[in-house]
């Protein structure tokens, strides 16, 4: 992926989270406010409150065992 499309980390990061991969998606989506352009705000953002979503339904134990 390139490391600047943000669309494509995001897409990866649904994915994986679609399939119960919760710490691999959080990668993904950390990777993605990491090196998306700054002005990709939009993604960056939806990233981060995916990351809390996610981080949650670890923490409750709907996550990977």
């Amino acid at each position: 992926i390139n490391q600047e499309d943000a669309t494509a980390f995001f897409n990866l990061g649904a994915a994986l989270a679609n399939k119960g991969l919760l710490y691999e998606a959080i990668e993904v989506f950390e990777n993605l406010i990491n090196y998306a352009p700054p002005q990709d705000t939009g993604h960056i953002e939806k990233a981060k409150d995916i990351i809390k979503q996610l981080r949650e339904k670890l923490i409750s134990g709907q996550g990977q065992t």
